[in-house]
């Protein structure tokens, strides 16, 4: 039975290069703001965080990886560190998206699970979007324009990667912190042993570039 707690979560598509560690008994981090060359100082940052957390490679026996959405290029970075690590230390890669883990920031700012939209800026006017109502956090995600957030956020509390101020309105800015990605392995870790009664299954994630197939456009 695989010690579910002994993690490694690397986070590469928001700008930055986020590792995580979780030994079972304390969570360590390391990283830095960067959009590029990540993969150049990847290697660099994992060995500061196993002699941060006095820990190896060989301890590691599951893997979670950020699938976007984000950085193109930090997206696929993180996710060919994850599958190389995965298939060489024959562990588990499990992922999950940056809207789930914004989730779990507002989660952690709040301490409340009251209705909760995150969001991921595409490009121009657009932004992906995924709500979580009444706790409930199998919603797909969306793409909407600015105006379409605002009219999403009465009595909702809407979290993202880009300060949004329309009016009188200014929506959280918050990339995942330490804290809130612990918070998420857990959800995704419960839900993904759920799934498989019990046992981790090992086949590995896919990017998440989200297009007409992962979103719907709604109405703006």
């Amino acid at each position: 039975m695989i010690n579910f707690k002994k993690y490694l979560l690397i986070e590469t598509s928001l700008k930055r290069l986020m590792l995580i560690l979780n030994d079972g008994t304390e969570v360590y981090s390391e990283g830095l703001d960067a959009e590029r060359g990540l993969e150049s100082v990847m290697s660099i940052y994992l060995e500061k965080l196993l002699k941060k957390a006095d820990a190896s490679f060989l301890e590691i026996n599951l893997i979670l990886v950020s699938t976007g959405p984000g950085s193109f290029t930090g997206i696929r970075v993180g996710l060919s560190a994850a599958k190389i690590l995965g298939l060489s230390l024959d562990v588990p890669v499990l992922g999950y998206t940056n809207l789930d883990a914004l989730y779990s920031e507002a989660i952690v700012k709040k301490n409340s699970k009251k209705d909760i939209i995150s969001y991921i800026h595409a490009s121009s006017n657009l932004y992906y979007i995924k709500k979580y109502f009444n706790d409930k956090i199998d919603h797909i995600p969306e793409i909407v324009s600015k105006e379409t957030l605002l009219k999403y956020s009465n009595n909702k509390f809407i979290i993202g990667n880009e300060e949004i101020k329309i009016g009188n309105k200014l929506f959280t800015y918050s990339l995942p912190s330490k804290k809130a990605l612990a918070h998420n392995a857990g959800l995704i870790i419960r839900q993904h042993k759920s799934k498989k009664n019990g046992h981790f299954y090992n086949g590995g994630p896919d990017p998440l570039y989200i297009k007409d197939h992962y979103a719907k456009l709604a109405n703006n």
